[in-house]
């Protein structure tokens, strides 16, 4: 469950890209990329709390959740210090 949540959030802003590159629709896929990485973290943190050292399994899918929440926050935190142009 955990990985398929973490992997459905990695692939909506590259399917979602593709199919609406015309519209240029990526704020949605963004939107539904972070809202699935909140709840795999949440999934995560009651894995620990409920199962302990065995729950860090889910740790797996930590890659997949977090690499578009990171991305956006590297590129907000860039253009905060005036890296974007």
């Amino acid at each position: 469950m955990s990985l398929a949540i973490a992997a459905i959030g990695f692939m909506g802003p590259l399917v979602s890209s593709h199919l609406f590159a015309a519209a240029l629709d990526f704020d949605m896929a963004a939107q539904i990329s972070l809202f699935l990485s909140a709840i795999w973290l949440v999934l995560f943190i009651v894995a620990v709390v409920q199962h302990g050292m065995n729950g860090l399994w889910l740790l797996i899918g930590a890659p997949l959740a977090l690499f578009y929440p990171l991305a956006f926050l590297m590129v907000w935190w860039a253009c905060q210090r005036n890296a974007c142009s």
